[in-house]
């Protein structure tokens, strides 16, 4: 596989993109940056996404389970929490919401979205901010059958080339998909999952295709130059692309969502090639900061705007940063370690849990802490249950 290099700063673009996102949403919310930027974060996720498959060959693809269980974590404990403050403030909204409540944190929005008839996300974020997490459930989806697909890709004799070959193959599957989708006039929702499935995939080809490009590459006599002018040409290409209100045409919206990932997969050869200018500007620790961070400003930023749905965009930020920062300390730092909340699994927290106890090593506030998180969730579950059967 590629040599070991520092991709931290693959975390520092994610972190620089969310801010353009903020950035616009705050001051123009009427640009195209609230479409593309995310297709640009599906790209860098897939690329590491892929390098992590890379690296654990031997693990078997369903291994992979804890990259889900960490940004699945929020959602289940905003979504139990959620429900349990509706139940006593606003029982009406609860009923009214159950489904989002429900679909959600099964990680199928976009599924139950095609199947009442496919929306965009533009709608579903006006709709509800619940709906605007089936952008989790489906890179979650996604990056599960590029999970199988490595695997398998991994039992055979291919090079990287030829692994990259069959993921550029892929990528050009979905673009023709997603193409007689706006030429035929399907549902949007169809067409917007294919470029966002694109998006991860280009990511995951890069991690094949970079070694090859580069051994090409080192080969310039100027080749630190070409490696600079890639970097920046693809910087100042998505700026304009972000910057931009509108697309006239389908075939325009059409060609512009498939060359935001390329553009991003420039940023993302300069970066790994090790470009100095921009190793320093996304190794910078605010933005490597808030790139490890995004699921969960991203989680946290849809149950505001679902509590909140008239207040203003920059409240809603704000509030979302202070709970997602909220949720990044409990959840991955583990601060204060509560059993069953944010453990590495209920498994294992239940084995810790026995032992604690079978050596008498367990503290009274983590067993009470244990027993209130079981009935937040159990509650939960079964105010839901009921509210779907009753209806």
């Amino acid at each position: 596989m590629q040599q070991e290099v520092k991709l931290r700063g693959l975390d520092g673009l994610k972190g620089l993109l969310l801010l353009v996102l903020i950035g616009v949403g705050i001051f123009r919310g009427d640009l195209l940056a609230g479409q593309l930027v995310p297709l640009s974060l599906f790209t860098v996720l897939g690329y590491q996404w892929a390098y992590r498959l890379e690296r654990q060959q031997d693990v078997p693809f369903w291994r992979h389970w804890q990259a889900v269980w960490s940004a699945w974590l929020p959602v289940l404990w905003l979504t139990a929490i959620t429900t349990i403050g509706l139940l006593g403030l606003n029982f009406p909204l609860l009923n009214q919401s159950k489904f989002d409540l429900i679909f959600s944190p099964l990680l199928v929005e976009n599924i139950r979205q095609l199947w009442l008839g496919g929306v965009t996300s533009l709608s579903l974020d006006a709709a509800s901010g619940l709906k605007s997490l089936w952008y989790l459930g489906h890179g979650v989806q996604v990056a599960g059958l590029v999970a199988l697909i490595s695997w398998l890709l991994g039992r055979t004799s291919l090079s990287l080339l030829g692994k990259g070959m069959v993921w550029m193959v892929i990528q050009a599957s979905l673009w023709l998909f997603a193409g007689f989708g706006v030429m035929n006039g399907s549902s949007l929702a169809y067409i917007e999952l294919a470029f966002y499935a694109l998006a991860f995939v280009s990511g995951v080809s890069m991690v094949y295709l970079v070694p090859v490009l580069l051994n090409q590459i080192y080969r310039l006599s100027s080749k630190y130059v070409f490696l600079m002018g890639l970097g920046l040409l693809g910087s100042l290409m998505l700026l304009a692309f972000f910057l931009s209100q509108t697309w006239t045409t389908a075939l325009m919206g059409l060609v512009w969502t498939a060359v935001v990932p390329l553009f991003t997969t420039w940023l993302i050869l300069s970066y790994v090639a090790g470009t100095p200018v921009l190793r320093r500007i996304l190794e910078f620790s605010a933005c490597v900061a808030l790139g490890h961070r995004l699921i969960h400003y991203y989680v946290a930023y849809a149950f505001v705007t679902f509590w909140l749905p008239n207040g203003p965009f920059w409240l809603q930020v704000s509030l979302a940063i202070l709970l997602g920062e909220v949720l990044y300390w409990l959840l991955v730092k583990g601060l204060p370690q509560l059993y069953f909340f944010n453990g590495r699994s209920w498994i294992s927290d239940y084995y810790a849990l026995y032992q604690a106890m079978a050596e008498k090593n367990l503290k009274t506030w983590q067993l009470v802490g244990a027993i209130v998180i079981f009935l937040l969730l159990f509650v939960s579950i079964c105010v839901l249950g009921l509210l779907v059967l009753i209806q």
